[in-house]
């Protein structure tokens, strides 16, 4: 499983409906999304975390694009919205470090 970021644009004023995470999975045809969670890091960005099923990285961030996309054409609601990027948080560099340091703290 991936979690797959995908980062959202919408019209300054708009409110991000309750029901955006559930949309995520009603346009699910393959059934590879798992869970969605939603964040407002700004007054006019989104950005959606969605868990993938997938045996690949790429293959992950395809689905989850092509998900949003499908929820973005399928969704009046969502006008004027755009999808800006979706990719999968790469956390190596904190790991390294925690691995490289011996002790048991990720700080």
């Amino acid at each position: 499983m991936y979690l797959v970021h995908v980062r959202m644009r919408r019209p300054a004023g708009f409110p991000v409906p309750g029901g955006i995470g559930s949309w995520v999975g009603d346009a699910d045809l393959s059934g590879h999304v798992e869970h969605v969670t939603v964040h407002t890091p700004a007054h006019t960005r989104v950005v959606l975390g969605v868990y993938v099923l997938a045996d690949r990285l790429g293959e992950a961030e395809e689905a989850a694009l092509s998900v949003c996309r499908r929820m973005l054409d399928g969704r009046p609601e969502l006008a004027g919205w755009a999808l800006v990027e979706g990719y999968v948080p790469l956390l190596a560099p904190v790991y390294d470090a925690f691995a490289d340091d011996g002790s048991d703290r990720l700080d």
